[in-house]
């Protein structure tokens, strides 16, 4: 019996020839070539209830097909493939990258007799990529896999499996490939080389790693694995175990001298102890993280940041995949000899001691950060911080509990600003040396109004009084449109304050507009620049010198050109 095929058969033009004896077992033997036979259409034919799931691979081949032996007897026949054409790459709506293409190196041969699948040759290339493979494969057999893998791969190929997950670099293996189809056991070793991985929204990912990972059967166990991750080094030791649909986990993080940006605006060097533990469904991130420098630099000063954290928090959405099962376990302290840089701040010293817990979609923090010298700007003015602490008792978010003492010297007068409560509604408390009214220390504060005791002018300045906040939303105003002058004239004439008063009433009780240059010189010497806007060259230059509580030496150019030298005492009754 002679046969003849020719057919098209998922976009492959098939021909085959055949004949076999009809007498005895049916000895015979057939040839079967195909051209480009796309495995996407392959597959939709084989298992057409996955046709709807998206393909992770595509690819196709072309080749060469004989079959030999007695039709009767399947077992006995022999079967040898050459295909002198192979192509394989992630499909487009996987996310990997479409230049990581597989395509072979000389052909593909692999024969069958007796049951037993040989592959005789068999060497892929790609981009960083050589991998050769040979062994068998026993069809009769519960556990038919016996196959060697040898060769670099490229490491992009990981996004494939994991799209959390991205990896460059190249690792060199040699590992046999046991047991069944389902659940196949890896017996060999991977060697890194100058690897990178980064994780999806993690702020850090490891790069220049280099490493050996050992494979016994369904585990991987990492050995002397390093790398660098923030200007630092990280070193990974541990295990993987790998089921058919899960992963289990227990790896160890060593990092020293790395920096971390996370929030926005924050930057922090620190050493870190970490364990991960657990499955990709579930796990968390324990240890402990040692501070050693932290740089904070925002866009105004404290005060808008308290008024932003007044807004209404928007709940973040759910993640997935690792990081949506992660749960945190870590105990952060600050070393003995931390820096605290921010462009608001000066010689800030502070110690903490929290724990990080929560997910990462909801993160908690508890414990206490206890600062115990250093300067802030808070509402345009420079304070001394002499005590204060932020504590952390909500177990369900980040939510700071202030309690800090502020204190400043402004037209010779001591102020102590207290600040208490919760971040998002602290409560602001003003006293002074001498007491003043608490318009009058606001008006001191936010504008540089200097109190005084003159009934008249009172009478003339008893507008309606602005609230704390309000007063300090004014301030903000003046130093967001000024800012980016205040940091020209610094550089250029050593100015450090630059106000704008939209809302200050004068003394005729009409509004002014007025621009106030201040330089703290020392402590105890400022030099002030006043300008009155709505006026034809009204100006005030003014230079005082805090000599003790009680003295103080005032030299003012006033308004109309005159010059005056003051001395004033000031003694509490």
């Amino acid at each position: 019996m002679r046969t003849h095929l020719d057919a098209d058969f998922a976009n492959s033009v098939v021909r085959g020839d055949g004949s076999w004896r009809l007498e005895g077992d049916y000895q015979g033997s057939a040839t079967v070539t195909f051209s480009k036979l796309d495995f996407g259409q392959l597959r939709a034919w084989i298992a057409p209830s996955e046709s709807e799931t998206p393909d992770r691979f595509t690819g196709s081949a072309e080749g060469e097909l004989r079959l030999s032996g007695p039709a009767l007897k399947p077992e006995l026949m022999t079967a040898e493939l050459r295909l002198p054409k192979f192509e394989l790459g992630p499909a487009a709506a996987s996310g990997a990258p479409q230049d990581f293409t597989l395509r072979n190196s000389g052909p593909i041969v692999a024969r069958s007799a007796n049951s037993v699948i040989t592959i005789e040759s068999a060497r892929l290339v790609g981009r960083a990529t050589d991998v050769t493979i040979g062994g068998r494969i026993l069809l009769n057999q519960p556990n038919p896999l016996d196959v060697r893998v040898n060769g670099k791969i490229d490491l992009a190929v990981v996004q494939d499996f994991n799209p959390d997950l991205t990896a460059s670099g190249t690792v060199q293996t040699e590992a046999a490939v046991r047991g069944s189809l389902d659940s196949p056991q890896v017996i060999g070793r991977m060697q890194f080389q100058k690897a990178t991985f980064n994780v999806v929204d993690f702020p850090n990912g490891i790069s220049n790693a280099s490493g050996n990972v050992l494979f016994t059967e369904n585990r991987a166990t990492i050995q002397d694995f390093s790398g660098e991750t923030g200007g630092g080094t990280i070193r990974l030791s541990g295990f993987v175990s790998y089921t058919q649909n899960n992963l289990l986990f227990n790896v160890i993080a060593t990092a020293r001298q790395v920096r971390i940006r996370y929030p926005e605006g924050v930057s922090t060097v620190a050493d870190a102890d970490l364990n991960l533990t657990g499955t990709s469904d579930r796990s968390q991130l324990s240890g402990t993280l040692t501070i050693l420098r932290t740089a904070f630099n925002p866009q105004s000063d404290f005060s808008s940041l308290i008024a932003n954290s007044a807004e209404p928090v928007r709940t973040p959405s759910a993640r997935t995949g690792l990081l949506g099962g992660l749960n945190f376990d870590i105990l952060i302290s600050t070393s003995p000899d931390i820096q605290f840089q921010s462009s608001l701040t000066q010689d800030l010293q502070l110690e903490a001691n929290l724990r990080l817990k929560g997910t990462v979609s909801n993160p908690a923090l508890l414990g206490r950060a206890n600062i115990t010298q250093g300067q802030v700007v808070f509402f345009g003015t420079r304070y001394n911080i002499n005590q204060g602490s932020i504590a952390f008792f909500n177990p369900l978010k980040i939510e700071p509990i202030l309690d800090i003492d502020l204190e400043t010297k402004a037209r010779g007068i001591d102020i102590t600003l207290s600040v208490a409560g919760p971040l998002s509604k602290p409560i602001l408390t003003p006293r002074s040396d001498p007491p003043l009214q608490y318009s009058e220390i606001v008006a001191l504060l936010a504008t540089g109004r200097t109190p005084t005791s003159d009934p008249t002018l009172l009478a003339q300045q008893n507008t309606a009084p602005q609230s704390w906040q309000q007063s300090g939303a004014s301030a903000l105003l003046g130093q967001a449109i000024a800012s980016p002058v205040a940091g020209r004239l610094q550089r250029f004439f050593g100015v450090s304050q630059l106000r704008i008063d939209p809302t200050l009433p004068g003394v005729e009780n009409n509004p002014q507009a007025r621009l106030t240059l201040e330089q703290q010189v020392t402590p105890s010497i400022t030099f002030t620049y006043i300008t009155n806007v709505t006026s034809s060259n009204p100006q005030v230059v003014r230079i005082e010198w805090a000599v003790s509580k009680q003295w103080s030496v005032v030299a003012l150019r006033e308004e109309n050109g005159v010059f005056g030298l003051d001395f004033f005492y000031k003694k509490r009754f």
